[in-house]
């Protein structure tokens, strides 16, 4: 899917492209005549718009692959046969290519109430595809998932204590939450932020006090990738060997992968890409958090749980949860709960 439909479409398409596309789906319109998009983004824009317009979209797209079937998959500018057992591998790579990746585009509407859910169906998706990447047993993050790691790192613990030691002392500490987008709240706008370099901000972050800087990595719901956390791990990395060249003693920093974590092999990749621990959400996984917390255990990392509930909370603490980080939203919903925290 990633190769054969996103990547093509990413490029910038000439007019002749777009006409062969639209004949292929059969949404040629005098609309699309009119604007004649030169470029991917406008193709995907133009795509959703068709989608949404359409009563049952999904059908709508069935429609779509039962064309490209008799008339065959463009593909490099070939024609392939179109397998039938191959349609509803189609149909879901198209509605993702054009609801997923043009909603992505179009970042400052508002989500919907439901965007939660859908981010979370689009992650088993991908955690497929990353299982089905990484199935060699000689890969890295294979291994990672299948072996006691022989070592344990407390960097996240240690980043957050709180202590008083004679005229030191850090009564609190500062996390940041490193973001592009944000799914939560549907009545609040989808961009927050507008940075490039990943790494640069996170160094303005640690200068500014930060002890613990969290990297969203969904691209989808937050706007961010693992290149970004490798970006701000190499940055971390980079800063305290330039404090030790100075002779200068840092406070201890962390850094944590945040993501929507359904399954122990997003935790092996993340630790992959230099992270020292991961955000486990409890509203999202329910009994599976269990799982995920001994998958951390085996792996040598720490986990800090988000939960927004008091019986949230008291769930995660009697599975062995260490840091629990409170949240005022409500995952499923996007409501603010701040009365809820208070218990």
């Amino acid at each position: 899917a990633e190769e054969q439909v996103l990547k093509p479409t990413r490029r910038s398409l000439q007019w002749v492209d777009c006409r062969r596309w639209f004949q292929f789906t059969g949404e040629e319109s005098s609309d699309l005549r009119r604007s004649s998009p030169a470029s991917s983004e406008s193709l995907l824009r133009f795509t959703l718009s068709q989608l949404t317009a359409c009563k049952n979209p999904l059908a709508h797209v069935h429609q779509i692959s039962t064309r490209l079937q008799s008339r065959g998959v463009a593909r490099n500018k070939l024609h392939t046969p179109f397998h039938e057992n191959m349609r509803p591998l189609w149909e879901l790579c198209f509605f993702f290519l054009c609801v997923g990746r043009a909603a992505a585009l179009v970042g400052n509407g508002v989500p919907p109430k439901d965007f939660m859910l859908q981010l979370i169906e689009r992650k088993k998706y991908e955690v497929a595809k990353l299982e089905r990447s990484h199935a060699d047993p000689t890969d890295p993050v294979k291994l990672r998932v299948g072996y006691v790691s022989d070592s344990s790192s407390y960097a996240v613990t240690r980043a957050l204590r709180l202590f008083t030691l004679g005229e030191e002392s850090r009564r609190v500490s500062v996390v940041g939450d490193l973001k592009r987008l944000s799914p939560t709240a549907p009545n609040m706008p989808r961009t927050v932020g507008t940075f490039a370099d990943a790494g640069a901000r996170s160094e303005e972050l640690f200068k500014m006090g930060a002890n613990v800087v969290m990297v969203n990595t969904d691209s989808f719901g937050w706007g961010g990738s693992m290149e970004d956390l490798s970006s701000v791990t190499r940055a971390k990395r980079e800063r305290e060997k330039r404090l030790k060249e100075d002779g200068v003693e840092g406070s201890p920093t962390a850094v944590v992968c945040k993501d929507l974590i359904i399954h122990p092999i997003q935790v092996a990749l993340a630790l992959e890409h230099g992270c020292d621990g991961v955000v486990l959400l409890a509203s999202v996984l329910g009994p599976k958090l269990e799982d995920l917390l001994d998958a951390c255990t085996i792996m040598g990392t720490e986990a800090i749980v988000e939960v927004h509930t008091p019986n949230e909370a008291e769930y995660a603490l009697e599975l062995g949860a260490m840091i629990l980080m409170l949240n005022n939203w409500d995952r499923t919903d996007g409501e603010l709960m701040i009365l809820m925290l208070n218990n």
